[in-house]
């Protein structure tokens, strides 16, 4: 197995067939709902934590699964916490879905045009259709107690709240 720390927030995993073989995963049925591969995906993230110090389990992570060349597979984990949480500070996001890009641009004129800075992320992920975007609203707007409704909530106008099981922990 191959583990590089991309940066201080991306892991990728490189399997190889043997590795699949020896943690008995067939990439085309990684499915993060059954509890045998919930339990190899933190085998191996445990691994990669003892060699590089990434700990997945700091905060939620996103998972992606692919695929290799010459029949094994590569595994990204991406956090999603907010790096202030290091300090005692967390921020909310939300993950949404858009069934097009149209959506996608007419949400990004909208946070462009309203003055705020918000932290992102966008995935188009492998054999799902739409684009996935994870935002993150700014931190004084996580801190502030005033409402319960979050900042984000206006994304829905433009694209699906999205949680699927396996995709956070």
């Amino acid at each position: 197995m191959e583990i590089v720390r991309i940066s201080e927030e991306k892991l990728k995993l490189t399997l190889c067939k043997e590795d699949l073989e020896k943690y008995k995963l067939k990439p085309d049925e990684l499915d993060y709902d059954k509890t045998e591969t919930r339990r190899v995906i933190w085998q191996i993230l445990d691994e990669a934590k003892k060699k590089t110090g990434f700990d997945a389990a700091a905060d939620r992570a996103l998972i992606e699964a692919y695929p290799g060349r010459r029949g094994g597979c590569e595994i990204y984990v991406t956090m999603l916490g907010d790096r202030k949480r290091k300090h005692g500070v967390r921020g909310r996001f939300g993950i949404y879905r858009f069934t097009d890009a149209e959506s996608l641009f007419s949400l990004s004129a909208v946070l462009l045009a309203g003055g705020r800075e918000y932290e992102s992320d966008l995935y188009r992920l492998h054999g799902e259709d739409g684009y996935f975007l994870c935002i993150k609203e700014p931190l004084e707007e996580s801190i502030r107690k005033e409402s319960t409704l979050s900042p984000l909530s206006f994304v829905e106008e433009y694209g699906v709240k999205y949680k699927q099981a396996g995709l956070l922990h």
